[in-house]
């Protein structure tokens, strides 16, 4: 006969008790469907209070008169608790007949027995201990704050006993100590180290020793490594809905509570003794121009160039609008959106109309270049996990550069700074955080716990590898182009002195061919161009007359008629993605 969803039931255990001898073999008992306190017991004021961790056992049964085979039986929580404060998850020992005590084992299991530590405990210490002391070589590893070891007394015996502790505050002192067997002085570090936990039972130790050996009686340390051997399971509402044939869902979380905690982070940055914070910098002087337009719902805004985050606003009608961190503000709400690479903006509602008028747009003039990233990585250790980060900067980033990258549960994470100091994701669940582009300093909140091995990238732009267009070198009110006979962009000294009234440069425009040169020896260009010669220092300077066109090809060499240069010493052309009508941006490369 087939087999009905009634034959398919859930058993109790044997002792069906949240105590330590709980669980073991299964029962012909019947857990009856939708009775209260059926498997847990109710939670109790105290329970609400201080947390409690609840494990039972059951098991999953087949019950026919016939020997028919059941394929594919699994077990899910098909519904959360409504409590928020509750949690409820499912894990498996494989184990048919352990208990309570072995399930919680297993659960701490997260952290597994390594190799011993190269210490023992110095001398006994008895239950309630906040701290241990321990005798090691001198120079030898010292534990990190955070790290967990683990004691054992007995260790393989009945009376074994063990306990996790986790050090809260390492010091050492190097002291000195007396052989009777040698009859001679030697030097070991005792280490205090401080417990977030008591110690909960007697732990043996032995006395000082020169071979730094303990006794064959006193407790082991052992270091402790990440298994995470548990595998749970549980259920989490959708964020969005799903529908056939989605390949990923959305979920509000993929973390669930096992046991209570009771730990709070409080990140702290730009903290000084003298209280005293920096002063902001202005970051340079904005332009103001008036277009007249439609700017409307249907019709974007360009404003004729890139902007730089924070300082754009655009006024119509006695309506103004400024940015934020890539969105447009009106009255404190936001009305649309900026974009700071192509001067674009989009508006989401007709604040002034759909008609045409005059706006007076202010910004920053900014660009784009392409540059090498400052980068550095913070590994995540058992020590240093942790939802909250404050680190400060080498260099402060620049507005809209900063990244941070994480890995939780095998997937990676991208928080950014969208332009007004602010890091976030595609969605606040991945975390939040916030940066400061005088001093550097970035404090971050996760989405989740990082990876155990993993790193934190962090990625950003700084003003080392930037010019502004505002420090571009200007000479009686025009800008020059600068190299030296070494062929190198820029005022560095040449290694190669300039003969005076030897030098010309060369360029073509639209066929025609254009020069300046040195006719006096005074150090001064002259021609289709002006310009300066630095003789010594091997340094020239060019502003052509007319901006020569996109592709150019400077020629510079030593002059043997007044239009044609022999044995070109540097040729320097511009590059074609540099726009020619604007000579504060113009820039040069070496080709």
């Amino acid at each position: 006969m087939p087999i009905l969803s009634g034959d398919v039931k859930l058993m109790k255990s044997v002792v069906m008790a949240d105590v330590p001898e709980g669980g073991g073999a299964p029962s012909g008992q019947v857990i009856a469907d939708g009775v209260s306190n059926a498997i847990f017991t109710d939670i109790s004021e105290l329970d609400r209070a201080g947390g409690r961790v609840s494990v039972m056992k059951t098991f999953i049964a087949v019950d026919t008169a016939d020997r028919d085979t059941y394929f594919g039986a699994n077990v899910i929580v098909a519904e959360p608790p409504q409590d928020p404060r509750v949690s409820v998850t499912l894990f498996s020992t494989k184990s048919t007949f352990d208990t309570r005590a072995d399930a919680a084992t297993r659960v701490e299991s997260y952290l597994n027995q390594g190799p011993e530590w190269g210490g023992y405990l110095f001398e006994n210490h008895i239950t309630g201990q906040r701290v241990v002391q321990l005798f090691q070589r001198q120079g030898a590893e010292l534990p990190n704050v955070g790290q967990t070891l683990v004691l054992i007394a007995n260790e393989g015996q009945p009376s074994q006993k063990t306990q996790y502790i986790r050090a809260t505050k390492v010091v050492f002192v190097d002291r000195l100590f007396y052989d009777a067997e040698t009859g001679k002085d030697y030097t070991a570090s005792v280490v205090t180290v401080d417990l977030s936990d008591s110690l909960r039972y007697d732990f043996p130790g032995s006395s000082a020793s020169r071979s730094f050996g303990r006794s064959s009686v006193s407790t082991k340390i052992r270091d402790t490594v990440v298994a995470d051997a548990g595998t749970y399971v549980g259920v989490v509402p959708l964020t969005t809905a799903a529908v056939l044939g989605d390949f990923t869902v959305q979920g509000s979380s993929i973390f669930t509570q096992l046991v209570p905690s009771a730990q709070t982070e409080t990140p702290l940055s730009d903290i000084r003794t003298n209280g005293l914070s920096t002063a902001l910098v202005a970051t340079g002087d904005p332009v103001t121009q008036s277009i007249t337009t439609i700017f409307s719902t249907t019709q974007n805004l360009f404003v004729g160039g890139p902007i730089y985050p924070a300082s754009l606003s655009v006024v119509r009608g006695g309506v103004t609008v400024t940015d934020a961190g890539g969105i447009l503000m009106s009255a404190g709400a936001q009305v649309g959106t900026v974009d700071y690479d192509n001067g674009i903006l989009t508006i989401f509602s007709n604040i002034w109309g759909t008609g045409s008028g005059a706006h007076a747009v202010t910004f920053e003039p900014a660009t784009v270049p392409e540059l090498i990233s400052d980068q550095i990585a913070i590994r995540v250790t058992l020590e240093s996990r942790s939802q909250n980060y404050t680190f400060t900067l080498a260099r402060p980033p620049l507005p809209r550069t900063l990244s941070i990258s994480y890995l939780a549960q095998g997937r990676w994470y991208v928080l950014r700074d969208a332009g007004a100091g602010v890091l976030s994701g595609i969605s606040s669940e991945y975390g939040v955080g916030t940066v400061s582009y005088t001093s550097g300093s970035v404090s971050v909140t996760l989405g989740a716990l990082p990876d155990v091995g993993s790193s934190l990238i962090v990625q950003s732009y700084s003003d080392l590898a930037t010019v502004a267009a505002s420090n571009t070198l200007l000479l009686s009110d025009k800008a020059y182009i600068a190299f030296n006979s070494d062929g190198v962009l820029g005022e560095e000294k040449g290694s190669k002195a300039i003969t005076r009234k030897t030098l010309i440069v060369n360029w073509d425009d639209n066929g025609v061919t254009k020069y300046v040169h040195d006719a006096t020896g005074a150090g001064v260009l002259t021609g289709d161009g002006t310009g300066t010669v630095d003789y010594t220092n091997g340094i020239i300077r060019v502003s052509p007359t007319v901006m020569p066109p996109s592709g150019t090809v400077f020629t510079a060499g030593a002059k043997v008629v007044a239009t044609v240069p022999a044995a070109p010493t540097a040729i320097y052309a511009v590059p074609s993605n540099t726009a020619p009508s604007t000579l504060t941006s113009y820039s040069i490369a070496q080709g």
